[in-house]
C-alpha cells in the first residue's frame, strides 16, 4: 500500500524508538531518575547565600536557570537520538557542554559578576581559554569535533545519518538505527550529568536534596549507572583514556 512521505516518516521514529528501548533496555531503566532529580532540583536549594557574599548570590540566581532548564535540554537530545537524529543531538550537546564549562569556571573563581558580565556580553574572555582552564586540552579534542556539528560540516552529515547501516554504509533505510551514533553522545552527556549534580551541591552548599528519600534513591542510580559505565569502558577500551580522563575533569569539583 502507498504511503505518503510523511506518514512513513512518522512510522519510522515509531520503529526507530521501539529499535533504541529493545537494544538498551538498561539505558531505560537508569533515565527516569535522571528526569526525577533534575525536575525537583530547583526546589531544593535550601538557605541561600548570605546577603554580604555579593558573588555567590549572583552565581545562585543565575545558575538557578541552568538547572531548571537541563532536564529539559538532555530530554530533547535524548529524544533525537531515539528517533535517529544523532547529528542534531549532537549540535544540542556541544550548547550544553559549553554552557556547563562557563558556569563552573566562573563558580569556581566565584566570580559571579564575571559570570553575568560575560553573558551580558561585557566580558571579552576567550570561549578557548575558559574551556583550557577547567579541562586543559579538551578544546582541540572532543569540543572541536562538536563544533564541526554546529557548523554543519557536510562530512560530519553524511556520517551521522540515522539511516545508514554500520555494516553495509552504502545501504540506506529511514528505519535503521545506529547504537554507535548513539554512544557517542549518550557517553560525553553521562559525565555532564554527575558534573552538574556536583556542581548544584557547591554552588548550594545548603541544598535539602538527601531530605527527599526518592531523589537520594534516584541520585544512586544515577551515580552507580554512569561511573560503572566509564570504569567498563575504562577497562574494555584503554585506547579512550584521554577522553574518559576528560571525563573525571568534567565531574570533579
Amino acid at each position: 500500500m502507498y504511503q505518503e512521505p510523511y506518514e512513513m516518516l512518522i512510522k519510522s521514529e515509531v520503529i526507530k524508538r521501539e529499535k533504541t528501548k529493545n537494544k538498551i533496555p538498561g539505558f531505560y531503566n537508569f533515565i527516569p531518575s535522571v528526569y526525577n532529580v533534575f525536575i525537583k532540583m530547583p526546589f531544593k536549594k535550601g538557605k541561600l547565600a548570605a546577603d554580604e557574599d555579593i558573588e555567590m548570590i549572583k552565581i545562585q540566581d543565575l545558575f538557578q536557570f541552568f538547572i531548571y532548564d537541563f532536564p529539559f535540554k538532555i530530554r530533547n537530545i535524548y529524544n533525537l537520538m531515539e528517533i535517529g537524529s544523532y547529528f542534531d543531538a549532537t549540535i544540542l550537546f556541544r550548547s550544553l557542554i559549553e554552557s556547563f564549562i562557563i558556569y563552573k569556571y566562573y563558580i569556581l573563581k566565584k566570580d559571579g559578576t564575571g559570570l553575568s558580565n560575560y553573558f551580558l556580553q561585557i566580558s571579552k574572555v576567550r570561549i578557548k581559554d575558559v574551556f583550557e582552564k577547567v579541562i586543559p586540552g579538551y578544546y582541540d579534542s572532543l569540543y572541536s569535533e562538536l563544533c564541526k556539528a554546529t557548523h554543519s560540516n557536510p562530512l560530519l552529515q553524511a556520517i551521522f545519518r540515522g539511516n545508514v547501516s554500520k555494516d553495509t554504509p552504502i545501504k540506506s533505510n529511514i528505519n535503521n538505527i545506529n547504537l554507535d551514533w548513539f554512544s557517542y553522545v549518550s557517553n560525553q552527556l553521562e559525565p555532564v550529568i554527575i558534573g552538574t549534580v556536583e556542581l548544584y551541591k557547591y554552588v548550594y552548599p545548603n541544598n535539602t536534596l538527601l531530605l527527599d528519600k526518592n531523589i537520594k534513591t534516584d541520585l544512586n542510580c544515577i551515580y552507580n549507572f554512569i561511573n560503572s559505565d566509564i570504569e567498563d569502558r575504562k577497562r574494555k577500551y584503554p585506547q579512550q583514556k584521554e577522553m574518559i580522563d576528560y571525563y573525571n575533569e568534567i565531574i570533579k569539583i
